[in-house]
């Protein structure tokens, strides 16, 4: 009996971490996927802002 006791509280332990990581493991990933979205908008955006406008409309 006491077997048993130690088996279900240890497999309810293990559940609850692996739900941990999943929820660890999302949030690692969306602040990933931020980061990236942030430096794809950020670098053409500060090449652009050092363009002449004038001199970019005649190089067409």
């Amino acid at each position: 009996m006491a077997a048993i006791g130690v088996y279900r509280v240890t497999a309810y332990n293990i559940s609850r971490e692996t739900q941990a990581i999943g929820i660890r493991t999302l949030g690692a990933a969306i602040v990933m996927l931020l980061l990236i979205t942030v430096l794809a908008s950020l670098i053409p955006a500060r090449r652009a802002a050092g363009l002449d406008p004038n001199q970019a409309l005649r190089d067409l």
